[in-house]
């Protein structure tokens, strides 16, 4: 094209880009030489506008860039010489033509290629940063499922210990401190631990059996059996649940817990328990340290419908900044609630006091825990 016809037709582009909007470029009007739309499209962008998709629709400066990169030649970017300073400056003018001349980038470039005005990076940098912004505006995806002791671990640990039957309660949770070992309590009636001699029922006295064990093959790392443990009878013993929170005593020494629960199974009388050891493993040796901290109660009478008046009591643990004999203090906040409920109507309403809340610190004593009576009930 000779430079006399082409520098006419870019003064036509930048005097038809005065006109407001887009409405030339949407005529799609696509024999008028491309000289015209780059033209036009800097004039556009000179007035901070877009190039009313000029440059993408009537010219090849998308293809002209990413053979100046694939040949490294920016010579070829000569008739588009005009859109780098659009592509420096940044803002929505630099969006829209990194948009248009990366549409040719490789995905990565060789030895042997070049990107002469920063186009390949910037899109790329504007990929990975869209791609972050997605991935931030997601949900967060939902914690792994808590691991499991295997189905059949309990019965496993019991037939190594001699139990000749399944016990009657069992409870078993992997050891979060210590990978590859499970926590595991086993309670059968003392008259008949491990035989199946008790005959049908289920009330009585309740050995336990705490232990450590290889998660895999079941065998026994340490253990403490606690002989007669817990009662059963017209408040019944209902089984066990291990407690993993993070009871750490001391930099070197974590707790786990045990919590036995009770209840009475009454239309009238409603009375529930849980109460809490904490046992720590040592040298191969298991040792009780705190025994039957009450941590939950729920208790009352109702009328066998709606209306009744019950009590429930929660208790929590926390480690203090504080020691004694080498462990942590414990301090143990203690929640008690009065519950009323009635019937209004065809519903039953329940109406709770303002809680009260007390504390207590529990000191270490070398051996033990002591439980004050209060902290029992």
């Amino acid at each position: 094209m000779p430079a006399a016809v082409e520098a006419a037709l870019r003064k036509l582009g930048r005097e038809m880009a005065a006109t407001a909007g887009c409405g030339l470029a949407e005529r799609g009007i696509k024999d008028i030489p491309a000289a015209f739309w780059i033209a036009y499209a800097e004039a556009k962008l000179a007035r901070e506008q877009t190039t009313c998709g000029a440059l993408a629709e009537y010219t090849d400066a998308g293809k002209r860039y990413g053979e100046a990169v694939a040949k490294n030649d920016d010579k070829l970017l000569a008739p588009i010489a005009g859109l780098k300073p659009y592509v420096d400056g940044g803002g929505a003018a630099q969006k829209e033509l990194v948009d248009l001349l990366a549409t040719n980038c490789p995905q990565v470039l060789t030895g042997g290629q070049a990107d002469p005005w920063r186009v390949c990076g910037l899109a790329a940098k504007a990929r990975a940063e869209e791609e972050a912004r997605r991935k931030a505006a997601e949900p967060p995806a939902p914690p792994p499922p808590a691991p499991a002791c295997a189905d059949d671990l309990p019965a496993r640990a019991a037939k190594r210990l001699g139990y000749l039957s399944q016990p009657r309660h069992t409870a078993c949770k992997p050891m979060p401190n210590a990978p590859g070992k499970s926590i595991i309590a086993l309670a059968d009636l003392a008259e008949g631990i491990g035989e199946g001699e008790a005959g049908s029922g289920d009330d009585g006295s309740y050995d336990v059996d705490v232990l450590v064990v290889d998660s895999d093959t079941g065998r026994v790392r340490s253990r403490l059996l606690l002989e007669k443990a817990y009662e059963s009878d017209a408040v019944r013993f209902q089984g066990m649940q291990i407690d993993t929170a993070r009871y750490r005593l001391s930099p070197k020494v974590r707790a786990f817990g045990v919590r036995a629960e009770h209840a009475v199974q009454s239309h009238f009388a409603a009375y529930s328990t849980a109460a809490l050891s904490l046992f720590v493993e040592q040298g191969g040796h298991l040792r009780r340290v705190l025994a039957d901290l009450l941590v939950y109660r729920y208790s009352g009478e109702s009328g066998g419908d709606c209306s009744g008046s019950h009590t429930e009591v929660a208790r929590t643990i926390a480690i203090a900044p504080t020691s004694s004999q080498g462990f942590a203090d414990l301090l143990v906040t203690t929640t008690t609630t009065e519950l009323e409920s009635h019937s209004a109507g065809r519903e039953c309403e329940e109406q709770a006091t303002t809680p009260i809340v007390t504390r207590n610190l529990l000191h270490f004593d070398g051996k033990i825990y002591p439980v004050p009576d209060e902290l029992r009930q």
